[in-house]
């Protein structure tokens, strides 16, 4: 499992975030296109405040082996400036892992909501 930051994001823009997923016993890149994504960003209380997922569309895999996070503006506006939570899962060939324990740094964008 990963754990780190993600890049900072602007809460008055769309937020996207492209990565991969690596075996950690082999260092293999994993094999994605069958896989179901879900991830949560949550504020430092465990509150959820996004859900995003491959079945939702926030979430897509343009390779095989790359997945690709897409916020929207319109949910990006909903988060103050600040830390957050961010945990996905992943299911993929009937095992599921969380691969990611992190954090979003959120910046406030200055401009109007």
């Amino acid at each position: 499992m990963y754990g780190g930051s993600l890049p900072e994001a602007s809460n008055r823009e769309e937020y996207e975030y492209l990565g991969q997923v690596v075996d950690s016993d082999t260092d293999d890149l994993l094999t994605l296109t069958d896989a179901t994504i879900v991830a949560q960003i949550s504020d430092r209380d465990g509150c959820q405040k996004i859900l995003l997922g491959t079945e939702t569309g926030e979430i897509t895999l343009p390779e095989i082996d790359t997945f690709r996070i897409l916020i929207p503006r319109t949910s990006m506006v909903c988060l103050w400036a600040g830390q957050y939570r961010f945990g996905p899962t992943i299911e993929n060939a009937d095992q599921t892992t969380s691969f990611i324990s992190g954090t979003l740094p959120v910046l406030d964008g200055n401009v109007p909501r």
